[in-house]
């Protein structure tokens, strides 16, 4: 807790380096608050802080997973970047940005963000200047190879394995940059080589907080290409280093990607107990999330009647808010979107006691169309799909991408029958697509699999339960085998891992 005074510029550094060690060592939330109040006690001398502070709070909340407070300190730090002309650190809030974007798989837009950064700091010749450029080109690459465009990554790649192994510039988004360009290019010596640099960086990793986005996406990138050793060396390091810190965002990560692996390797007798500690945390997420909605209007309230914000900038942050919101790709909603507007609608059938209903769906063998196809190929399927799911909007129907290629539609104030017909509707509309698929074993075109769950909210149920529910008769459908829907009333009450027709899981796990 600070003193109730004004720091000047020297009292209010020392505070900041202060602060930033507290939070690499865990202490998250109250070295925000602290970052908070300092921020309302800078002297006229001090101002110019406000853009570190602007910049660390950024961080530290996309670390927590509220993106949405995140980019609102991150577009405030920028404004005041401009004001008091410090390019490097607009150039990191950039940076910063398109991170966070990366988090929601807005890899285009998150382009456009490294881009400006990397413009920003070319000319200016510094040690940390040339550590942010690495870090922006790193990022860049690695947004270039998710939207297909493996040829402009490629003078990246180029630059950047030139560089000696373990100087001070390389980081973790350079190792996982190279690993994943070379497993796309086929070579896999190289690869392997990356993926070893980057498990020794995990090893030895200072600040394991500032890079955790980072190694989030290493150990999703060695689950998706199969490769289960590696991922548990990785895994384990990381939840020596993350685990004692007990961050709630991280744990339940951690906990998430764990159940992919048990699931992608068959190993139910683990998964049944993960999933069950993954309820758990995805419970206390929600809880935190009320929480910290709460608290930053508490924050705004206090500092809108000190400071005063630019008309422009807040026109700016609406328009970064609903980018974070939308899916690149397909231009619907996605899974931070369609969290926000199902809750309020969760809550508003639970007062109102009003039925809604979920339909979770995902392609059928969207995997082996990949591997046919190619990756670009996959990307128009799934604006196709997105398209097509687009007309059925309404102010009833609102549909997002969940992630990867599973879709997710939320249905308010329909009757049990229009929401059945709402899935034939879908599944007859997918079909007349016509998009082929030579590599389905059933259906020579692309099908998708649905599962859906509907519910009046009472007593102690959350949205987490249905959204469970309606993920769970998506894998009865799976069972029974795929193209079509399984849908009925919530009825939850504890799922054994010896039920027939929903053994292995209730959580679909490709995000």
């Amino acid at each position: 807790m600070l003193e109730e005074k004004l720091y000047n510029s020297k009292e209010a550094c020392k505070i900041i380096e202060r602060l930033k060690v507290q939070a690499t060592e865990g202490a998250i939330e109250q070295s925000i608050n602290d970052f908070k109040q300092l921020l309302c006690r800078l002297e006229d001398d001090a101002e110019y802080l406000s853009v570190m502070i602007y910049t660390i709070l950024g961080s530290l909340f996309t670390i927590k997973g509220n993106y949405p407070l995140a980019l609102d300190h991150l577009s405030d730090g920028i404004e005041a970047s401009r004001r008091y002309n410090m390019p490097i650190y607009e150039g990191k809030l950039f940076s910063n940005i398109g991170s966070l974007l990366v988090n929601t798989e807005g890899y285009a837009t998150a382009e456009d963000f490294f881009r400006q950064s990397i413009e920003l700091l070319t000319d200016i010749d510094d040690a940390e200047t040339r550590q942010i450029l690495i870090l922006d080109k790193s990022s860049l690459g690695s947004c270039l190879i998710e939207t297909g465009n493996l040829d402009e990554a490629a003078p990246i790649a180029n630059e950047l394995s030139s560089l000696p192994h373990k100087n001070d510039f390389v980081n973790a988004s350079t190792y996982l940059f190279l690993a994943k360009y070379y497993d796309k290019v086929k070579d896999m010596e190289k690869a392997k080589q990356y993926i070893d640099y980057e498990i020794d960086y995990i090893s030895n990793c200072t600040a394991p907080l500032l890079s955790s986005d980072d190694f989030q996406s290493f150990l999703r990138f060695l689950l998706v290409t199969g490769r289960y050793e590696d991922f548990i060396r990785a895994y384990d390091i990381f939840k020596e280093i993350i685990e004692p810190m007990n961050i709630d965002s991280q744990n339940l990560f951690l906990t998430k990607i764990l159940c992919r692996y048990y699931n992608e390797i068959n190993d139910i007798d683990n998964l049944y107990p993960a999933l069950k500690r993954l309820y758990e945390y995805e419970q206390l997420a929600l809880e935190t999330n009320r929480a910290n909605e709460l608290a930053a209007l508490d924050f705004r309230l206090s500092f809108e009647n000190i400071k005063h914000k630019q008309g422009e900038l807040i026109l700016e942050n609406e328009r970064l808010k609903v980018k974070a919101s939308t899916d690149e790709l397909t231009g619907i909603a996605n899974r931070f979107g369609f969290n926000a507007t199902f809750e309020e609608k969760f809550n508003y059938a639970y007062k109102n006691k009003k039925l809604i209903g979920v339909d979770f769906f995902d392609l059928d063998n969207f995997k082996s169309y990949n591997d046919t196809y190619g990756h670009l190929k996959g990307n128009t399927c799934l604006t196709k799909i997105a398209t097509c799911l687009k007309s059925f909007s309404s102010v009833n129907i609102y549909p997002a991408r969940y992630g990867g290629d599973e879709f997710i539609v939320l249905l308010t104030d329909m009757s049990v029958t229009e929401i059945e017909e709402f899935a034939k509707k879908l599944q007859d509309a997918v079909k007349d697509l016509c998009i082929p698929h030579t590599g389905s074993p059933n259906q020579k075109t692309i099908t998708i699999s649905q599962g859906i769950s509907y519910l009046v909210p009472d007593g102690d149920i959350r949205s987490w339960d249905l959204l469970r529910d309606a993920d769970v008769n998506l894998y009865r459908n799976k069972r029974k085998g795929k193209d079509g829907y399984v849908i009925d009333e919530y009825s939850y009450d504890e799922i054994a891992p010896e039920e027939s027709g929903k053994q292995n899981i209730f959580l679909t796990l490709k995000k």
